[in-house]
């Protein structure tokens, strides 16, 4: 079993035995994340997986824990001789590396600034959630969905995949206002 297949079917685990131990409701910490209570629900009975480190960081802080007492509950899980991808996950989560599919991740963040930079509704390009989890990184574009996606931005694939989020990769004759917008929304988004 890999770290990404444990991380998976156990992630959802140990963010239900945090929560339960440390008294907040599903909606409370929903709301805390930023997502609804039956998508966190879905994460905890593992319908829904925990597709990043990101997303148990934030889960960890949410709930009000360091990563070492959010390692108690995964280490816990060891007992069940399914703990040692499940360590080395807590190894990552407590040093803070991504996956290695990070770049994958990353391309979120580029539709999210191309969107933006033209003025493009979520909603006009795919489903809301979809795309939200997609540009905030908590889930992989598929093949299909990345076409659909670069057709509706009027944009090539290797276009999203050579943005960076360094203010130098808009090109020249970009106008000052894209750049402008590109900047702003960059110092927003670093911070994530």
């Amino acid at each position: 079993m890999t770290l990404e297949d444990s991380v998976r079917r156990h992630g959802g685990m140990v963010v239900r035995i945090a929560r339960i131990f440390m008294g907040y409701s599903t909606n409370s910490l929903a709301s805390d994340l930023g997502i609804s209570h039956s998508q966190l629900s879905c994460i905890e009975t593992g319908k829904r997986s925990i597709s990043t480190l990101q997303r148990l960081y934030r889960s960890a802080k949410a709930l009000g824990l360091s990563p070492d007492d959010f390692g108690t509950f995964a280490l816990e899980l060891d007992a069940n001789d399914q703990g040692s991808d499940l360590a080395d996950f807590y190894q990552q989560l407590n040093n803070q590396r991504l996956p290695e599919d990070a770049f994958d991740y990353a391309r979120g963040d580029s539709i999210r600034i191309v969107r933006s930079l033209l003025g493009i509704t979520q909603k006009s390009i795919c489903e809301r959630t979809s795309l939200s989890d997609i540009e905030n990184m908590y889930r992989v574009a598929s093949d299909n969905m990345l076409t659909m996606i670069c057709s509706s931005l009027d944009v090539e694939l290797d276009y999203l995949n050579a943005i960076s989020v360094k203010s130098d990769s808009l090109n020249s004759e970009d106008n000052e206002k894209q750049r402008e917008t590109f900047l702003r929304l960059h110092q927003r988004w670093k911070r994530y």
